[in-house]
C-alpha cells in the first residue's frame, strides 16, 4: 500500500483518534510532504471541537501546507472565540503558507496588535520568516514588549529578532 493509499485512514485517525493516535497520524501526514492535503487539513480544523486534534491539524498545515490554508488560517488568527494557543499557531503555519500573501501578511501586521502575548510573539515571528518589511514599524513598537510566552521568550526577543531577520534579507536584495 503507498502513501497516498493510505492518506484517507490517517485522516480519519487524525480526526477521530485518541489524542497519541491522532498525534502519530498527524506526523505521518506531514512526513509524506505533500501539500495537496491542505484542504482535508483545514476541513479538520474547522469541524473539529476537540482541541488535540485541531492542534494536530493546523500543526500539519504548518508544515506541509500551501496557500489554499491562508483564507482559514487568518479566520482562525482573528477569531476571538478561539483559544489563544490555537491563534498563535495559526499566525505561525501563516508565516509558511501565506509567504507572499498579501492577505496573509496584513492579518499578520494586524496580529502584532494582539492583547496576547502569544499571538504577538507567533506573528513577529512568522514575519521574520516571509520578511514583510512594513511590519517594521509595529515590530518596532514591540522591542520594549517583555511579555513572556512560556518556552519561546519574550515578544521584544521575537520582535527584534523578525527586525533583523528582514533588514538581512533587504540587504540582500531578496
Amino acid at each position: 500500500m503507498t502513501a497516498k493509499e493510505t492518506l484517507p485512514e490517517l485522516l480519519q485517525a487524525l480526526e477521530h483518534g485518541t489524542d497519541e493516535l491522532s498525534y502519530r497520524a498527524a506526523m505521518a501526514v506531514i512526513a509524506m510532504n505533500d501539500p495537496s492535503v491542505t484542504n482535508e487539513l483545514m476541513s479538520i480544523l474547522s469541524r473539529s471541537e476537540c482541541k488535540e486534534v485541531r492542534d494536530h491539524a493546523i500543526y500539519a498545515v504548518w508544515l506541509v501546507g500551501n496557500e489554499e490554508a491562508v483564507p482559514g488560517l487568518i479566520e482562525v488568527l482573528e477569531n476571538a472565540k478561539e483559544e489563544v494557543h490555537l491563534r498563535g499557531q495559526a499566525a505561525e503555519a501563516l508565516g509558511s503558507c501565506g509567504y507572499g500573501n498579501e492577505s496573509a501578511m496584513e492579518a499578520l501586521r494586524k496580529a502584532l496588535g494582539s492583547e496576547h502575548a502569544e499571538i504577538r510573539l507567533f506573528a513577529a515571528n512568522a514575519l521574520a520568516f516571509c520578511g514583510d518589511e512594513r511590519a517594521i514599524p509595529e515590530l518596532t513598537e514591540l522591542l520594549t514588549d517583555d511579555a513572556r510566552v512560556a518556552d519561546f521568550g519574550t515578544v521584544a526577543e521575537d520582535a527584534r529578532h523578525a527586525i533583523k531577520e528582514i533588514r538581512s534579507r533587504e540587504e540582500e536584495g531578496e
